[in-house]
Formats: C-alpha cells, structure tokens, sequence
C-alpha cells in the first residue's frame, strides 16, 4: 500500500482531515480537494485507464463534472447497480481501472452477490464508492438507508481495501486517542 495514492474529496474541511489521518495511518499517499475544480485538476493527472461509472446518480453523488470533463471515461449504466458492477468488472478484466458509485445500499448490498462473484471471485481491481451512507439519506426512505457493516464481509481478501468501516473506524477509535479527539471536535463543530 505504501504507493497507494488516494484523492479525498469532499467540501467539508473536517471531513476531509478526518479521512487523511484515517487513511495515512493504515499507508495511503492522500491528497485532498474542497471543491471540483481542484478535484478535477488532481483527477486529470491521474492514469487514463480510469473510468467512472455511475448509477444515473451523478447529480446526487457530484460526479457530473466529471462525466462533463472527461466524457470518454465515464459511463451511466442508469438505474442498474448489478450491471454497473458487471460493466465494471468487465472494464477491469480489459486492464482498466473502473470506479463505480451510487448510493451506499445499492453500491454493496443490493450487489453483493456481483462483488462477490465477478469482482472479488474473479480477483479483479474495482473500487466502489458508497455515497450517503448510514441515514445520511433518511428523506428518501428505508430502502436508501444502510446500517449494516459489509465491509467486514470482504475485508481481509489480499486484494480488498475498505477504506472506511464504521466498525473498523469504532474500534481504531478506541485505540487511538488522536483520532478519537478528530471526531469528537467534528461531532462538536456539526452540532454547532
């Protein structure tokens, strides 16, 4: 992981700061962005083997200036979450690399038997991207809500990274008070 390189997006500072200490202690090379242009600008530098794959949801996940910037590496399977993962593998069985996201439901549970089969059985580079997780998207209702920890079920295979578990996060929490103390500021400037 040490040449691993990870691009936090995101316009919350705090946010961003928490997953750069998060992702720094388990080895990742991060760069942060706080908004798209420069997000944009980071992305450009990278390979051109990446693609992004979305779920006709890329005004909600904020990736439609990607789509605009880079239309030749982007593609919207529409409301298809199985599919963009079998689209994903597929890509990544050719040599690219495919970034997929859609809400955090659909981008694990509701695909985890395409996870498991043609990406993970299959031993293929896919990275999926959970946006609005836990009840972070309570007004569309139940179904788009995800409670459950599924990054445990695929952590641990040589080739999985779960870059944030909430289990995993509880209980680095519990073993490191500077990181316990990020979140607790976070908490705080939230509720404020």
């Amino acid at each position: 992981m040490a040449n691993e390189k990870i691009l936090v997006v995101d316009d919350d500072k705090n946010i961003c700061e928490l997953l750069r200490l998060y992702l720094v202690k388990e080895g990742f090379a991060v760069t942060l962005a706080y908004d798209g242009k420069t997000a944009l600008q980071e992305f450009d530098k990278l390979h051109p083997d990446m693609v992004l794959l979305d779920a006709d949801l890329s005004s909600a996940n904020g990736t439609g200036a990607v789509h605009r910037r880079f239309p030749e590496r982007t593609f919207n399977v529409g409301i298809a979450e199985q599919n963009l993962v079998c689209v994903a593998a597929g890509l990544a069985s050719y040599g690219f690399k495919p970034y997929i996201t859609s809400f955090t439901p659909f981008a694990t549970r509701r695909v985890c038997d395409q996870l498991a089969i043609s990406v993970l059985y299959a031993d293929l580079n896919v990275k999926v991207i959970g946006t609005d997780p836990g009840i972070a998207a309570e007004l569309n209702g139940g179904t788009h809500m995800s409670m459950e920890d599924i990054g445990r079920e695929f952590s641990g295979r040589d080739h999985s990274t779960i870059v944030y578990s909430l289990k995993t996060m509880e209980r680095d929490m519990k073993n490191d008070q500077h990181l316990r103390e990020t979140v607790d500021d976070i908490i705080k400037n939230v509720k404020a």
